[in-house]
């Protein structure tokens, strides 16, 4: 095959180029601007002027004639169903779009009677541009019904047992919505033989588009064969050169890469043409039989003929085309794998012409052409013929267009350009270098004024973006253009989900790292844990007795001198290992970025041996709590010397406990660990004399010394200790941006990346008072408790997001299922054994309960610093349950996901006899499950050779698990695969004031709205709208069954809700509520409407007895001014009903419950009016 050609456009298609090598697509649709057209035989091909050519006018008629029948359809269903606004609706509809058809113009030839020698490609260009979008909705109905069917466990490997049965499936699917359009014609039909607007028998309308539809079905099965094809030789250009008007060379030359054009071409011709014609008859004479006109024999004759030749020609152009799609749509490039974003990845388009890159051509850029383009040029390019063809291309891929005049002219003065903008933020312009000349030039590119109100408004809206609810690295996302460092210090603060993300696997972000060496840590101690904890655990106790944690501290401090069970021994031991594990870890960690002097280095820490060591950590929470306490400790510490007793408290509460204090935990995004770095400031103190205020929770101290150390270690190994790597990689990224931009990197874009670094170290703008700390704590936590006591219930959409990104299959989802019922049996009886799916998300760090509580609070509440409470609320209402099953369930699909994809592409390789993934032919799957690989950070090859182990191909999982592929890149797609589909807003995913923790209670029941609209939508529309074609058409066939699912369980979550708090009565607020409205209802709690639902929420507040400003500020401003309102009808009206009211909407749980409130109003004497107001209702 021809690789490195784009001829999405072939399908006018709008083809992401955004993973190209090369892009020739000109080849077929020319160019819409002053440049020279370009095509492999040299050969210029001008679009057709007045409105564009046959086919395209063909084209937007079709689309038009397709949805007024829709509206001719929607009609009939308002008459059948005697809804009139529905019926008024769809013949505005079908009005419409037919004025609209109209308003495109005649076709040329619009008659097969009046074709000539000399006009017989206008013909053939109309009929092929009408008939495409009449088989969209077919095709569409039938990839959406496979898909759909696949998600019913057993269905769809059943249906491939049975012969024929997934075409049987594509048929059924294609017959409803062909039925649907048949209804609308034969409505038409029956109003223009009648001569009326309405449809003179809407029952017989519909039969006749039950009737026409299964013809329809039948066309769908050929077409669909020629997508998925494979194989063999065409004879000849002539089909490519007719149906798209391009050269006889220019097809010769993409012929070969279409194989199987004349057979799937020819089998949907023969089907389409009589079914074209039996439709139209079927429409007349059903028509006829209604109104009782006779239509004469000469028309009758002529619209057969004109539906079976128009068809048949339509049919074997739609069966070739698909047969294009399904070889080409999907194989647009060289090598896709190579991202080229900006002119210094590009190669001959940074030389003027052929001699001076003859003569200054870098070795890389020749070797880059060889991997890129060698299909294309195989010797390379050794001349100019081959040297333009190359350079026009690349500037077609890499240079916006209206730059394209400029570039030529820069050219043409012997320039070398190297940074292009246009579109991009800031100025438009062209930077290039000059022979002779000491410093880089700039010519700037003049625009319309209204281009620049609409970029500057563009601008204005990603500030408004920024500051509302937007990525807080979104904000400095725009400088991977200009500077490959910066591009991976923001790939280290977060995963970069745009589509270089399918090119090249991208390591761990620093938050993915932290997470994931967490669960190293975790399993060192977890069978241990597991044998010593309680054989039954009361609700909100520890896991094990306080005999056993006093045994687990002796024996870690005096391992010698031990005494106790064997239990107790065996809990020490581990104990003793991760705190000796995570001490090797300190000392042995080396800088992984900073280039030479700092990459490969050890990082400087000195932890300083200490033999039976034991974190020393404070009962910090209790010096929070109890005056008495902390009077006592700061008699202690007055009386050894501590000049600032009430201080030292302070920071030891800022701390978390921990009495190895750092001067610099504020605003250094280096936070330190303090144990790790600085000497004990109370190490003079007697031992005797703290002992009464030490923690000696084993298991509480262990993991907070861990997680300190954890964060600090990851953080120093990308930016150094004191943040010296990130200032030399801003430097160094800024120097880059500064030489493409012309602009040096602003105080804005500078301080973000530090403010990020504050953020993931939770140490943006803390709350320096301890007291304030404390309010905003109780503040959160009371916010938590009183708006989401059912928050599990409105939650049961959620998990079929996994079903969206594959890997969930009916074994996977069954065994989590039972995974997570042993998880709830064993949070009662802690023995109960782990199995592996358990084991698993604990292994990536995400099965711990401090791990859930964190990404529970990130999603309702900004992730802010929560106190006790919060964690018993969650396990409460089963949230934290719920959610821990949910995130067991995407791991395994994500990790059964990986492994599958892995094992296909190793088979496909020992079917094709090579040795290389990137053998393999760029297309369908070989592609796709390439690029969800690299995507969740793995590398199709070294998947593939994991494959290919013997522990693999024994499943000997006990070996291959402790693999180093399984534990760095397996964990890590796991992981990354999780927080894909279970919303986990991070620092850097969340905007940036959601980590600020004064503005926390502001963010309450925000985060999982934003977080779903910058993860699930994003990728759901870039899957759909910007992946191809066919790709398109099967990522929204798969949406939209599962984002079907997941309104269904809403909305049966909705009416569960509605069932605990009103009972069997339900709520009376929604009583007559429509089919229409309870769907909307249920769409609402999915996550699908986004952060617009923050503006819905406000529209209507007035409705749930609050106001718009209240409702956007979230619910402890609403409560707090719905108490101050009730205050003032007390104090100025001596009204007190108002202040009861919400005062008992105030208690958790109860005043969430109306039948409970009501009583409870009636308890206080105020009085009951349940029912008769809409601020009844209001949660």
């Amino acid at each position: 095959m021809v690789q490195g050609i784009d001829l999405s456009n072939i399908l006018n298609t709008e083809e992401s180029e955004q993973a190209t090598g090369i892009d020739l697509s000109n080849i077929l649709v020319g160019t819409d601007t002053d440049d020279q057209s370009f095509a492999l035989d040299d050969t210029l091909i001008v679009p057709e002027s007045g409105g564009g050519s046959e086919f395209v006018k063909g084209l937007r008629r079709g689309f038009n004639n397709m949805q007024a029948l829709t509206g001719d359809a929607i009609q009939v269903a308002g008459e059948l169903l005697g809804k009139e606004g529905l019926e008024k609706y769809g013949a505005g509809v079908s009005a419409k779009n037919r004025l609209e058809a109209a308003n495109v113009g005649a076709p040329i030839v619009p008659r097969v009677e009046d074709v000539k020698v000399g006009n017989l490609s206008s013909f053939v260009s109309n009929s092929i541009g009408e008939a495409l979008p009449s088989f969209i909705p077919a095709l569409t109905g039938a990839a959406g019904l496979n898909v759909a069917l696949n998600f019913i466990p057993y269905v769809g490997p059943a249906l491939k047992l049975i012969k024929g049965g997934k075409l049987a499936v594509s048929a059924l699917g294609a017959y409803l919505p062909s039925s649907f359009l048949s209804t609308g014609e034969g409505a038409s039909e029956q109003k223009q033989m009648a001569g009326t607007t309405s449809t003179p028998d809407p029952m017989q309308a519909l039969f006749t588009g039950l009737k026409a539809g299964a013809l329809d079905a039948l066309t769908v099965i050929p077409i669909i064969k020629a997508f998925k094809m494979k194989g063999g030789t065409v004879s000849g250009p002539r089909e490519i050169e007719q149906l798209f008007g391009v050269t006889k060379d220019a097809a010769k030359k993409i012929i070969s890469s279409v194989p199987g054009i004349i057979r799937s071409g020819t089998t949907a011709a023969i089907i389409e043409g009589p079914t074209e014609a039996a439709q139209e008859s079927i429409f007349i004479k059903d028509a006829e039989k209604v109104t009782g006109q006779k239509m004469n024999k000469e028309e009758y004759e002529s619209r057969l003929l004109n539906a079976f030749v128009q068809g048949t020609i339509g049919g074997g152009a739609i069966g070739t085309g698909a047969r294009v799609a399904g070889n080409l749509i999907n194989n647009e490039t060289v090598d896709e794998r190579i991202k080229i974003n900006d002119l210094d990845e590009g190669t001959v388009v940074k030389y003027p012409d052929f001699k001076t890159f003859q003569k200054e051509g870098k070795p890389e850029d020749k070797q880059m052409i060889m991997e890129r383009y060698k299909a294309v040029f195989p010797d390379g390019i050794n001349n100019k013929t081959d040297f333009l063809k190359l350079q026009t291309a690349e500037m077609e891929h890499i240079v916006d267009k209206p730059l394209h005049k400029t570039m030529r002219e820069i050219y043409a003065k012997g320039g070398k350009p190297f940074a292009a903008n246009y579109y991009g933020k800031g100025a438009e312009f062209v930077r290039y270098d000059m022979p002779g000349r000491e410093f880089s030039q700039t010519e700037l590119v003049d625009t319309g004024r209204f281009f620049k109100l609409k970029k500057g408004a563009k601008e204005v809206g990603g500030i408004i973006l920024d500051k509302t609810i937007g990525k807080s690295i979104g904000a400095i996302a725009d400088l991977s253009r200009y500077s490959p460092t910066l591009t991976k210090v923001i790939q280290d603060f977060e995963y970069f989900d745009d589509p270089v993300a399918k090119t090249i696997a991208q390591d761990a972000s620093l938050s993915e790292a932290i997470t994931l060496k967490t669960g190293e840590f975790d399993r060192i101690t977890r069978k241990a844990e597991q044998q010593a904890s309680k054989f039954f655990r009361a609700p909100f106790t520890s896991k094990v007795t306080p005999k056993i944690n006093s045994e687990v501290y002796s024996y870690i401090t005096n391992p010698a001198g031990y005494q106790g069970s064997a239990k107790g021994k065996a809990l020490g031991k581990a104990y003793a290992k991760e705190f000796q594990a995570i001490y090797d870890y300190a000392k042995e960690a080396k800088f992984e970025r900073g280039g030479t002097g700092f990459e490969g280095t050890n990082i400087p820490f000195d932890p300083g041996f200490i033999e039976n060591y034991f974190p020393i950590m404070l009962h910090y929470k209790k010096f929070q709590s109890s005056r008495a306490f902390r009077e006592q400790f700061k008699t202690v510490l007055k009386n050894n010397g501590v000049q600032d007793p009430d201080g030292t408290i302070q920071a030891i509460i800022g701390n978390d406990g921990l009495t190895n204090l750092s001067e610099t935990v504020g605003m250094d995004p280096a936070k330190k660990a303090g144990n790790l770095e600085y000497e004990r400031k109370l190490k003079e103190i007697p031992f005797d004399q703290l002992a009464p205020f030490i923690n000696t929770n084993t298991f509480d101290v262990l993991r907070k010394y861990r997680d300190s150390i954890v964060r600090r270690v990851e953080y120093a190994k990308r930016f150094g200790m004191n943040n010296e790597i990130l200032q030399a990689r801003i430097k160094e990224g800024g120097a880059e941006v500064e030489r493409k931009r012309g602009e040096p990197l602003t105080e804005t874009e500078k301080n973000r990346f530090f403010d990020l670094g504050r953020a993931m170290q939770k140490q943006y703008k803390p709350i320096d008072s301890a007291i304030g700390r404390k309010i905003n704590s109780a503040l959160i936590t009371y916010g938590y408790i009183l708006t989401l006591p059912f928050a599990t219930i409105s939650s049961i959409s959620e998990p079929f997001l996994v079903l969206s990104r594959g890997g969930a299959g009916p074994k996977v989802i069954l065994k989590s299922i039972f995974s997570g019922v042993k998880g709830i049996f064993r949070s009662t009886f802690p023995r109960f054994p782990r199995d592996e799916y358990d084991n698993a998300v604990m292994d990536i760090g995400i099965g711990m309960d401090a791990a859930t509580t964190e990404r529970l609070t990130a999603a309702f509440g900004g992730g802010q610093e929560t106190n006790r409470f919060t964690e018993k609320f969650f396990r409460l209402n089963f949230l934290s349950q719920f959610t821990r099953w949910n995130r067991l369930l995407a791991a395994a699909a994500g990790r059964n996901m990986i492994m599958s994809h892995a094992r296909f592409l190793s088979k496909a390789m020992e079917q094709k006899g090579v040795t290389n993934v990137n053998e393999l032919a760029n297309t369908g799957r070989f592609k796709k499950y390439q690029e969800q690989l690299r995507e969740l950070g793995i590398e199709p090859q070294l998947a593939v050779d994991f494959m290919r182990s013997d522990a693999v191909r024994k499943n000997n999982k006990k070996v291959y698990e402790q693999d180093a592929f399984y534990q760095n890149q397996i964990r890590l797609g796991s992981l990354r695969y999780v927080n894909e589909v279970v919303m986990n807003p991070r620092a850097a995913s969340r905007p940036m004031w959601m980590s600020d923790p004064h503005l926390a209670i502001f963010g309450q029941l925000k985060g999982f709205q934003i977080a779903f609209s910058n993860t699930v939508l994003k990728r759901w529309y870039n899957e759909m709208f910007r992946s191809g074609f066919y790709n398109g058409m099967e990522n929204g066939a798969k949406y939209a069954a599962v984002g079907a699912l997941m309104v269904v369980a809403a909305a049966l979550g909705n009416e569960l809700r509605e069932f605990i708090q009103y009972g069997p009565e339900g709520n009376k607020r929604y009583k007559d509520e429509s089919e229409e409205k309870k769907l909307f209802r249920a769409l609402e709690r999915t996550g699908f409407l986004g952060p617009l639902q923050f503006l819905l929420d406000s529209a209507r507040a007035e409705k749930f007895g609050s106001g718009p400003v209240e409702a956007l500020m979230g619910p402890i401003v609403t409560r707090l001014v719905s108490y101050l309102e009730g205050v003032a009808d007390l104090m100025s009206k001596g009204e007190k009903e108002k202040l009861i009211r919400e005062l008992v909407k105030s208690i958790p749980v109860l005043g969430s419950t109306p039948l409970i409130r009501n009583r409870l109003y009636e308890a206080l004497g105020v009085e009951s009016t349940f029912g008769q107001k809409k601020s009844d209702f209001a949660m």
